[in-house]
């Protein structure tokens, strides 16, 4: 499946905006965002945890945030941390029950465009065969000498399914 239908059913549940439809665009553009993002880094010949034996398919999650950051370019580094920054309004429209804000059309809005702009610079990126393979070499060393590793296992220690969930409004 291709990762940006998760986006496209985002968009579409705007549309009635209440807080089951704004919760679940939140969440369905988080999904985009990562999963496109997931794809890209398995193409650049990374091991995703979720493809590993015995490792929790919820590391991923870090793993390719860690990734972005870590990657060497500018623009990718960016997205690693909106990744992450949509992924904790991810956590709170799943999660946070009690909190209103994820009900807000407006911020429901503004994850899936978000999640689109995000896309669209990786796919830019990704698309320029010389900073594909210097980000792709970037991380398969990091990968390589347990970078990655070590990063996944500090950010994870002790983490259940749900991570810590910060404001940044």
């Amino acid at each position: 499946m291709d990762p940006v239908c998760f986006l496209d059913v985002a968009r579409a549940l705007l549309l009635p905006g209440g807080p089951g439809e704004t919760r679940t665009a939140i969440s369905r553009a988080y999904y985009a965002a990562h999963h496109f993002s997931a794809a890209i880094l398995r193409g650049l010949d990374l091991v995703l945890p979720s493809d590993q034996v015995g490792r929790r398919p919820g590391d991923d999650h870090v793993f390719v945030q860690i990734c972005w950051l870590h990657s060497g370019d500018g623009e990718v580094a960016r997205v690693g941390g909106q990744l992450a920054n949509l992924r904790a309004d991810r956590t709170r429209a799943d999660y946070r029950l009690d909190d209103p804000d994820p009900e807000d059309p407006d911020v429901a809005r503004y994850c899936v465009e978000l999640a689109d702009r995000m896309i669209r610079r990786l796919m830019g990126v990704f698309e320029d065969e010389r900073r594909c393979q210097r980000v792709g070499a970037t991380l398969r060393a990091l990968e390589g000498d347990g970078t990655i590793e070590a990063l996944l296992r500090e950010r994870t220690r002790g983490a259940g399914d749900t991570e810590e969930v910060t404001q940044r409004r």
